[in-house]
Parts: structure tokens; C-alpha cells; sequence
């Protein structure tokens, strides 16, 4: 058999395809411990005050979303909107890994559902005045007469 030069573009055609073989890790020889909802929700708080101080933004996205165990290897994520669920998605990763290995169950599975109950209303100074001026009408008057700034 003849040296080709690896630079040869003829070595390159004529060389034969190498087959990659993967090592695929087989989940039926992982453990599968148990592990309760108390584990999954203290694993859940510590998971947020780490990413409160790495990422405040991506803290404030996700910190409405509730995990639930549903089942004995099922991990239920409440959602309060789709662009909750894709910030989460961002970082279901990092959390179910570590998660996996302290729990030492490797068969986790996790779906969303959208909580509509989740979603929290920002109110303003205006919304909060407007509220009490409901209950008292004398406010409202006070504010036409006063004019006043809640900027």
C-alpha cells in the first residue's frame, strides 16, 4: 500500500470514512432513587439565591415558576406564561443535572404546565391610589382639586 500525504487531495478523496462510535450512556443502569418534594423544593430555593447573584435577570423571569413532584421519577413545572417557560427552559438544564446527581436518580422527567394563577400584577402608586379612591370618593375628589403626581 502506497503513503499518501495527508495534504494530498487525492490521499483525501481515497480516504476511507472512519466510523465514529458514540458512547450512548444506557439510563436502565442509572439509579433511581427516591426522593421527596421537600428535597426538590429545598434543591429549588438554593438553585434561585445562586442565580439571584450570578443572574438577577433571568432570576426575576423564573422565580414565579412552582416545581411539584408528580410522580415517583415526574417533576411537574408551573408556568404563569410562555415566556416564563422559555426562560426556564434556558436553565432546566443546569438544574435537573445538579439535582439529579444529589438525589441520585437519573430517570427525572419534567413537564410544563401553564398556571395562569401564577402571574402577578405590578401595582403602581396610580393603581394603589385609584384603589382606596374606590373605597373612599373623598380621594378622588382631592386628587381633581390637588392634582397629584405619583410618578
Amino acid at each position: 500500500m502506497e503513503d499518501i500525504s495527508s495534504f494530498s487531495i487525492t490521499g483525501w478523496l481515497n480516504k476511507k470514512e472512519e466510523v465514529k462510535t458514540e458512547k450512548v450512556e444506557v439510563k436502565d443502569n442509572l439509579p433511581a432513587n427516591h426522593f421527596s418534594e421537600v428535597d426538590l423544593l429545598h434543591e429549588w430555593k438554593q438553585f434561585l439565591d445562586n442565580l439571584q447573584d450570578d443572574d438577577p435577570v433571568k432570576f426575576s423571569a423564573i422565580k414565579v415558576c412552582k416545581l411539584q413532584k408528580k410522580d415517583e421519577n415526574k417533576i411537574l413545572i408551573k408556568v404563569p406564561s410562555e415566556a416564563a417557560k422559555s426562560e426556564f427552559e434556558t436553565v432546566r438544564k443546569d438544574f435537573l443535572s445538579v439535582f439529579q446527581r444529589k438525589v441520585n436518580n437519573f430517570h427525572i422527567k419534567s413537564k410544563y404546565v401553564e398556571d395562569e394563577t401564577l402571574q402577578k400584577e405590578i401595582i403602581t402608586k396610580r393603581k394603589l391610589f385609584d384603589k382606596f379612591a374606590e373605597k373612599n370618593p373623598f380621594l378622588k375628589e382631592l386628587d381633581d382639586l390637588m392634582k397629584f403626581d405619583f410618578s
